[in-house]
C-alpha cells in the first residue's frame, strides 16, 4: 500500500511538527496545502520532508482539499487534520500493509480528546480517512468539505467495498480555542456555502445558533424557518443527525417557540421520535418538563440519560 498523508493548514506551526512526525511513521509521503499562513507553518512542513503547495484562499476549504489531492502521486490517500495524531502501535505501518483485493476506503476510530479528560471518557467515532485515490473523489463545500460524490457510491461503481480497521486517530480537540471572532468567521463561510448550496438543512441550525451566540438576533429567524421545515416535512436519512442542535434549542426556548407558533407538544414529540439517543436533547427534554412542573417525565428522562452514561 503506498500512501500519502494529507493536510490543509493555515498558521499551524506549533501544532504540525507532531502531526507530521506521526504520519510519516505510517505513511511514505505527506503532502500539506496551505491557505496563507502568517507563521512558519510552510517552512516546518518542508523542514520534515512534506510538499507544500500554496493555496490562495478564497473562503473554500474544498478548494484547499482538492488542492492537496491534486498533489498526492501514490495508489491511497490518509486524511488528517493538524490536530490529530495517528497512534503508532495502534495503527499499522502502511508502507508494508497489503490492502484488501476489493478494499476502496477503509473506516477507523477517531476519538476526541478534551483536556482533563481520560482517553477512556472521551468521545469517538468511525470516520472515513483511508481511501484510493480516485479522480471521482473530488470534495465540495466551504466550511465542511464533504465528497461530491459520496465515497459509498463511487466504491460500489468501482466494485469495491469499504472495510472498518480498528486503528485509532487522536483527535486533540483542546488544541483548539472557540472565540466569537472565530465564530463570525465561520458565519461567513456558512452564508458563501448556503448561497451556492442552500438545500443544507444541517449547515442553516448550525448558522442559527451561532448567529445567537455572538448575540446576533438574526439566529432566532434562522432556526424558526427550519422548525417550520422540520416539523411539516419528515427530515431527509442525512439530516436526521443534524437535527438534535434544533431541538435542543426549541425546547429551551419554549416561549420563543410558542409565539412563532410551534406547539411545545409537537416539538416534544419530534424530538423524541428523531433523537431519542442524543444526550443533549434528553437534557433539554428533561429541562422543559422540569420548567413545565412535569418533574415525573424530568425525572424519566434523567433516569434514560443516566443509563446512557
Amino acid at each position: 500500500m503506498t500512501v500519502t498523508a494529507c493536510f490543509v493548514t493555515r498558521d499551524h506551526e506549533a501544532v504540525l511538527p507532531d502531526a507530521l512526525d506521526a504520519a510519516r511513521a505510517v505513511a511514505a509521503s505527506v503532502v500539506v496545502a496551505d491557505t496563507g499562513s502568517a507563521d512558519r507553518t510552510r517552512e516546518v512542513a518542508a523542514d520534515r520532508g512534506a510538499t507544500v503547495v500554496p493555496v490562495v484562499w478564497a473562503d473554500d476549504f474544498a478548494a484547499a482539499c482538492n488542492a492537496a489531492l491534486d498533489a498526492v502521486a501514490t495508489e491511497w490517500v490518509l486524511w488528517l487534520n493538524p490536530d490529530e495524531r495517528v497512534v503508532p502501535g495502534v495503527w499499522p505501518d502502511l508502507r508494508v500493509l497489503t490492502p484488501g483485493p476489493r478494499a476502496f476506503a477503509y473506516r477507523v476510530r477517531v476519538r476526541h480528546e478534551m483536556a482533563g479528560r481520560v482517553p477512556a471518557s472521551c468521545p469517538f467515532d468511525w470516520q472515513i480517512r483511508l481511501f484510493r485515490n480516485a479522480p471521482a473523489l473530488r470534495y465540495v463545500g466551504r466550511l465542511h468539505p464533504r465528497f461530491s460524490t459520496p465515497i459509498e457510491d463511487v466504491a460500489i461503481k468501482d466494485g469495491g467495498v469499504i472495510e472498518t480497521r480498528d486503528a485509532l486517530v487522536r483527535r486533540l480537540a483542546h488544541l483548539s480555542t472557540v472565540t466569537p471572532d472565530k465564530i463570525r468567521w465561520t458565519n461567513r463561510l456558512i452564508e458563501a456555502e448556503l448561497r451556492d448550496r442552500p438545500d443544507q438543512l444541517g449547515l442553516r441550525i448550525e448558522w442559527g445558533r451561532n448567529l445567537l451566540v455572538v448575540g446576533d438576533v438574526r439566529g432566532h429567524d434562522v432556526l424558526a424557518a427550519a422548525a417550520e421545515t422540520v416539523l411539516t416535512t419528515p427530515p431527509r436519512p442525512g439530516d436526521a443527525a443534524a437535527v438534535g442542535p434544533l431541538f435542543e434549542y426549541l425546547l429551551s426556548n419554549a416561549d420563543v417557540s410558542a409565539r412563532r407558533g410551534h406547539s411545545i407538544d409537537e416539538i416534544r414529540a419530534q424530538a423524541r421520535a428523531l433523537c431519542p439517543g442524543s444526550p443533549p436533547v434528553l437534557w433539554a427534554l428533561a429541562g422543559e418538563r422540569f420548567r413545565a412542573g412535569d418533574f415525573g417525565s424530568a425525572a424519566a428522562d434523567l433516569k434514560l440519560l443516566l443509563a446512557l452514561g
